[in-house]
Parts: C-alpha cells; sequence; structure tokens
C-alpha cells in the first residue's frame, strides 16, 4: 500500500512541475484554500478507503491515519517543490516518502483480531495513553532491541 500510495501521489503532484508550482503559489489566496480544501478532503477519503481494504492488518483510525499521511506527503512535496526538485531528484523523493509512509503504517497497524481479542485490545488500550504498549502483540525485534547485553 504504501508504494502504491506514494508512486500515485508523486506522479500527480510532479507530473508537471511548472503546474505544480503555480498551483502552490495560488494555494495561499481564498478561492486557491477552497479548491485545496475540496481536494485534501476527497484524496483523504480515498486513501482512508484504500486503509480499509487491508486484510492482514488493520488501521484503527482510518480517516486520521489518511489526513496525517496526506499531510505529511503534502508538506514533503511543497517543500520540495519550493527548493525546485527535478526530474533527477524526484526517485530519491519518492523513495524516502515511501519510506515514512510505510513506517507509519507499520506503526498503526495492528494484525486483524478476533472478535475476543479486539475487545481484549480495545480495553487495553482505553486504559493508557499509549494504545501500542497496550497492544496484545509486540514485535519480537522491539523487546529484543531494549535488552540488555548478556
Amino acid at each position: 500500500m504504501a508504494e502504491t500510495l506514494t508512486c500515485a501521489f508523486v506522479q500527480a503532484k510532479f507530473r508537471n512541475f511548472e503546474a505544480s508550482t503555480a498551483l502552490y503559489a495560488i494555494s495561499d489566496d481564498v478561492e486557491g484554500k477552497r479548491i485545496a480544501g475540496e481536494m485534501h478532503a476527497r484524496v483523504i477519503t480515498a486513501i482512508a478507503d484504500m486503509l480499509r481494504t487491508a486484510r492482514d492488518h488493520t488501521i484503527p483510525q482510518p480517516d486520521t491515519a489518511a489526513a496525517t499521511l496526506l499531510s505529511a506527503m503534502a508538506g514533503v512535496s511543497r517543500t520540495m517543490l519550493e527548493r525546485e526538485v527535478t526530474r533527477k531528484t524526484m526517485g530519491t523523493l519518492h523513495n524516502e516518502l515511501t519510506l515514512m509512509v510505510r513506517a507509519y503504517l507499520e506503526a498503526s497497524a495492528r494484525p486483524s483480531l478476533t472478535p475476543d481479542a479486539a475487545r481484549s485490545y480495545s480495553s487495553a488500550a482505553s486504559a493508557g495513553p499509549d494504545r501500542r504498549t497496550a497492544s496484545p502483540r509486540v514485535p519480537a525485534r522491539a523487546t529484543k532491541s531494549h535488552s540488555t547485553p548478556a
């Protein structure tokens, strides 16, 4: 999903550098904000719908995750346009965005749970501020990386 999302995003944003730069230039005026807001809402809905299709892992709040991902990617792309990204650096941008999106999705996802496990997860998650520590699964690599050497 991360690769598909970032590939589509980078292609849409950077297909035409001049047009993208011009759109960012007017995005701060009243009409530009309205248009950007409408597009932002449509894209968030599309990303959230995509996140809901994940079979092995679920994103607890796909709308929030979609808004976070889009905002992060849009911020990176705006900075790149302001710094005059080139076709030469676009591959690096795509790779870095994919890494960021993949890491965020992996950190946000949890395995699809049986109804009993889901109730247990919800109870544990609501008990504390950090739902990741209350997760019924703890990645083996996370526990090993915090252990002291023998």
